[in-house]
């Protein structure tokens, strides 16, 4: 049970979102179609969710690499000698 209230407080922001964008798919679904059915529309918080998940993922790596190449001595920026 504390996976799921930590994991609803760090992305509740991504939640409620993706809750208003599914209400939105859902409304604009049924006019094009004229009637009720379930298709992809209903995949749009999943979906949002992961896209979140992959872009702190990427984010992290971006700053482990950046972090080494400022930190690695005689790499990265190199001095000019006068």
């Amino acid at each position: 049970m504390r996976k799921v209230s930590g994991f609803v407080l760090k992305n509740w922001l991504w939640i409620a979102l993706g809750i208003i964008l599914t209400k939105f798919a859902v409304e604009y679904a049924y006019q094009e179609r004229g009637y009720i059915a379930y298709g992809g529309e209903w995949l749009v918080l999943p979906c949002l969710l992961l896209a979140v998940s992959m872009a702190r993922d990427a984010a992290g790596y971006v700053m482990v690499i950046c972090v080494r190449a400022w930190l690695q001595p005689g790499k990265g920026r190199k001095r000019r000698r006068r």
